[in-house]
């Protein structure tokens, strides 16, 4: 199939939009849990939350810092370290009862921690918690480990519902030569949404031609299908045109 015939066909996007709150998935990590913890709140509302903390056989320090998560264009996400509590108003609801933290091996330690929502807040807003520490080989060479603990701060008031925005579609060609679709889409809401894409090609006479599951290039090499896009992130899905 060329991009030349391809030009000259109909295609049809289908975003599908999967409410945030039913996907809350219990990630964890070795030494971490969870990984991602999601809170529905009201304005002016409280919500506790914790995160366990498992020593290997070594003692292990332990140092938390605020990050603002950034949703790059291929869907994955980069976190830019909170400097200044007043460039990033969320930063300041969270509360933490420790920031420095000893494991000793084999032990266990909790983080508590408090949202406290302003009542003017509404949408997505997420904290990300950046836990480093730092370990040592059997040949006294030292490395660094961060976690990434995310806490997704879902405020829902009247009104307010999740929405997505396709801002262009192209049709290139991958290094075999075959055509790819690639779609630009937008999150112009204050919630976050998990999108599933799936585009459909007909011809002049409305005979299906291909339908192309679209993904972000984030998820190419997993088992995953759908994304979470973030408030006023531009991401891209692309789907392979196999079909001759």
């Amino acid at each position: 199939m060329t991009l030349k015939f391809l030009r000259k066909v109909f295609i049809c996007i289908f975003l599908s939009l999967i409410s945030a709150v039913l996907i809350n998935y219990n990630v964890e990590s070795a030494g971490v849990s969870p990984m991602v913890i999601n809170l529905e709140a009201k304005p002016g509302a409280e919500r506790d939350f914790q995160i366990v903390l498992t020593a290997d056989k070594h003692e292990e320090k332990v140092n938390v810092s605020l990050y603002q998560l950034v949703q790059l264009i291929d869907g994955s996400l980069n976190y830019r370290k909170i400097q200044d509590l007043n460039s990033y108003e969320p930063a300041q609801w969270v509360k933490l009862d420790k920031r420095k933290i000893i494991l000793h091996p084999g032990h266990k330690k909790v983080i508590r921690g408090k949202v406290k929502v302003p009542l003017q807040a509404r949408g997505t807003k997420t904290v990300v918690l950046m836990l480093r520490t730092r370990k040592e080989n059997k040949s006294g060479l030292q490395y660094v480990i961060q976690y990434a603990v995310r806490i997704n701060i879902r405020v829902k008031t009247p009104g307010l519902r999740p929405q997505v925005k396709i801002l262009d579609i192209d049709l290139r060609k991958n290094n075999e030569g075959l055509p790819r679709m690639v779609v630009h889409v937008k999150n112009p809401s204050l919630l976050d949404c998990v999108l599933s894409g799936e585009a459909t090609i007909r011809d002049s006479n409305n005979r299906l031609v291909d339908r192309v599951k679209l993904i972000s290039p984030a998820l190419e090499k997993t088992n995953y299908t759908t994304i979470r896009v973030y408030p006023v992130s531009i991401i891209k899905i692309t789907g392979l045109i196999k079909k001759d």
